[in-house]
């Protein structure tokens, strides 16, 4: 595997999302499977509160970012994107900065694409 990060860091992590999946899609006889294998071999299934209070800031922080986005409010788009993304995702991680750039173009032709009155 390339780069220096380990699966094993995110073991417990990967497995709470198999098993999240297994559930979703009903797949009951595989994820009793799945928990019997994990556990005989000791391999953890993280467990986290999906309503949790992060989460629920998170979520809610994503939404209004969203609703931003799709009304054209480029000021408050932007104000939130800086805030709430680590200065080092936003300066060093190159899918941050693709991001960052097509929004500048999408926010640069909304007011030609979606004016009023057309």
């Amino acid at each position: 595997m390339s780069g220096s990060l380990s699966v094993v860091s995110f073991e417990g992590e990967l497995n709470a999302i198999v098993q999240e999946y297994l559930e979703f899609v009903t797949f009951d006889k595989t994820l009793v499977s799945f928990q019997k294998e994990c556990e005989t071999k000791q391999k953890p299934i993280t467990t986290q509160s999906i309503k949790s209070k992060s989460n629920q800031k998170l979520l809610a922080i994503q939404n209004e970012l969203m609703q931003n986005f799709h009304k054209g409010k480029r000021d408050r788009f932007l104000k939130l994107w800086s805030e709430n993304l680590a200065a080092s995702v936003k300066d060093q991680d190159p899918v941050a900065k693709k991001l960052e750039f097509y929004v500048n173009i999408y926010f640069a032709v909304y007011p030609i694409k979606f004016a009023r009155g057309q």
